[in-house]
Formats: structure tokens, sequence, C-alpha cells
């Protein structure tokens, strides 16, 4: 079984997490800037009051997962798999999320500004509170 870590209070710019197996970890108070996290496995991770900015999040696999009070901006989340993950106070500001599958996802205070939403089914996803632009 892999060893549970905490990340506190860093910063990453343009940082590669390309394939990493991330499952269970714990991010707190970070920031990423222009980093890549495609095809890493970020299963039952707790993400908390972290940023993402301009970063390429295609086929992460964050299903499980509980994220709160994250903010992503201009981020890639193409074929994302976010089956029932908690989203709380999230803002996604301008981020593609074509592709990404959100069933069963629990998304409250969310924010979907000008974001792609091409082609999502969100039958069965809790939408509490969260606004389209």
């Amino acid at each position: 079984m892999a060893e549970i870590t905490s990340t506190v209070d860093r910063e990453f710019e343009s940082q590669s997490f390309d394939k990493e197996q991330l499952a269970g970890q714990l991010f707190t108070n970070c920031q990423f800037t222009n980093c890549t996290f495609r095809a890493s496995y970020l299963e039952e991770a707790v993400i908390e009051r972290s940023m993402f900015s301009d970063c390429n999040i295609t086929d992460i696999r964050l299903s499980g997962s509980t994220l709160k009070s994250c903010t992503f901006i201009r981020c890639n989340l193409t074929n994302a798999r976010l089956s029932g993950a908690i989203l709380s106070n999230c803002p996604l500001i301008e981020c593609n999320l074509r592709g990404a599958q959100i069933s069963s996802a629990q998304i409250s205070g969310a924010d979907f500004s000008f974001c792609d939403l091409y082609g999502q089914d969100l039958d069965g996803v809790k939408l509490k509170g969260s606004r389209f632009v």
C-alpha cells in the first residue's frame, strides 16, 4: 500500500506530474501554474484551498476525490474522470471539460463560467448552488 503524504503551502510552476501515482494524497494551500497532470492517478485524494492556473489536466483520474475551495483557471480537463468526486466551492473559469466523466459527482457552490461543457450529460450529477455562464 502506498504511503499517504501531505503537501502543504507549496508552489509548483511548469512541473510535470504526468502519469504520477498520487492516489489518496493530501494537497492543502498549493498553487500549480502551467503544470501538467496528464493521465495522473489522484483517486481518493483530498485537495483543499489550492489553485490550478493554465494547467493541462487531461485524462486525470480524480474519481472519489474531494476538492474543497479549489480554483481552476484556463485548465484543460478533457477526458478527466471525476465520477463520484466531491467538489465544494470550486470555481472553474474558462476550462475545457469536453469528454470529462462527471457522473455521480457531487458539486456544490461551483462556478463554471465560460467553460466548454459541450456534450456533457449532467444526469445524475448533484449540482447544488452551482453557476453556469
